[in-house]
C-alpha cells in the first residue's frame, strides 16, 4: 500500500500518534465475509447476519448489512416498507446467504449484493416494486 508505515506497538501507546492523521490517510476496515446466517430483518433493505471472517473458525461476528443500491422510504409504516420487510423476513430469516461486492456507503454503512441460492435479493426487492435503485460512491 502506498504511504503505509509500520507503527511500533509501543509507539501506539503514545497519545499523539494519531494527531496529524486525516481522513484520506486512513484505510477503512472492510471485513472479509462471503456467507452469513440472517438473524434479523431491521427494515425493508437492512439485515443483521452472523458470519465468520474468511479463513477463521471463531469468533462468530454480527454485521448489519444494507442491500446495495436499494433505496427505501424513510417513513417507517408505509405499505412498501411493511411488504419489503415481510418479504425479506419470509425469504431470508434464519437462512444462509451469499455476500458479494461488500463495500461501504458514503455514510459508512456496509452494503452488499445478497444472494439466496441463485436469487439476487437486491434485484428481487426492486422488481417487486418494494424499493428503488440508487448508485452509491465514496471518495476522499
Amino acid at each position: 500500500m502506498p504511504g503505509f508505515t509500520f507503527i511500533d506497538p509501543f509507539f501506539c501507546s503514545a497519545k499523539n500518534y494519531l494527531q496529524n492523521v486525516s481522513l484520506c490517510e486512513t484505510v477503512q476496515y472492510l471485513p472479509s465475509i462471503k456467507k452469513g446466517k440472517v438473524l434479523k430483518i431491521l427494515n425493508g433493505n437492512t439485515i443483521v447476519i452472523a458470519a465468520l471472517l474468511c479463513g477463521t473458525t471463531s469468533p462468530i461476528y454480527r454485521f448489519i448489512i444494507s442491500l446495495k443500491n436499494v433505496y427505501r422510504s424513510n417513513i417507517k409504516q408505509t405499505t412498501k416498507e411493511y411488504n419489503s420487510r415481510r418479504l425479506l423476513s419470509d425469504f431470508l430469516l434464519e437462512k444462509t446467504i451469499e455476500i458479494k461486492d461488500l463495500s461501504y456507503s458514503e455514510d459508512g454503512v456496509l452494503n452488499a449484493n445478497i444472494y439466496l441460492d441463485d436469487i439476487h435479493v437486491n434485484t428481487k426487492i426492486v422488481e417487486m416494486g418494494l424499493g428503488t435503485t440508487r448508485q452509491v460512491s465514496f471518495s476522499c
